[in-house]
């Protein structure tokens, strides 16, 4: 369609040109100077018709430059879905890990609370111990008195009663004696 717009108006150029050149010869000496308007009129479709086979061929250049740039616009287009997908679905990743480093830090609060809670019953565990160790040595030393002071009792034989004396001293720490 755009050929027959560009080589149309030469054609016709040309025919003008054609037949003034046979109205000129008709005319004999009195269209010489007609032949000379139909011959630049020749030229001139002549060089129409280079300039609309030039641009034609432009054109023709222009539209499949086109048609390879609408495709690779197409096919960028395709690509940037594609990074747009990819974007998507990593915010989705990224915001599962956020989610995932929250509870792991909940996690860890919990872990910490709970080793604070075995370091107090740990202090606590080692306070008693040191507490029941002093509590022991003391038990052991009136433990060995008591023993000194039953060791000095002796058992009858036969009912007989045998007494045994011993110092107030020895007992005053543990047993009050009433006067």
């Amino acid at each position: 369609m755009v050929d027959k717009c560009f080589h149309g108006p030469d054609y016709c150029q040309y025919l003008l040109a054609l037949n003034a050149a046979v109205e000129a010869a008709r005319s004999g000496k009195h269209g010489k100077g007609f032949a000379i308007v139909a011959q630049e009129v020749r030229h001139l479709a002549t060089r129409c018709a280079s300039a609309a086979l030039e641009a034609s061929e432009l054109l023709e250049n222009s539209v499949e430059k086109v048609s390879e740039g609408t495709r690779v616009a197409e096919k960028n287009s395709d690509v940037l879905r594609e990074i747009e997908m990819g974007i998507t679905t990593l915010n989705g990743i990224v915001a599962d890990i956020a989610t995932a480093c929250m509870e792991q830090a909940q996690s860890i609060g919990h872990v910490n609370s709970g080793l604070e809670k075995i370091n107090a019953v740990t202090m606590s565990n080692t306070s008693n111990s040191e507490e029941t160790s002093v509590a022991a040595e003391t038990l052991a030393v009136q433990a060995s008195h008591v023993r000194r002071i039953v060791e000095r009792f002796t058992l009858r034989d036969d009912q007989e009663e045998k007494q045994h004396v011993f110092d107030e001293q020895d007992i005053q720490p543990w047993i009050r004696i009433r006067d």
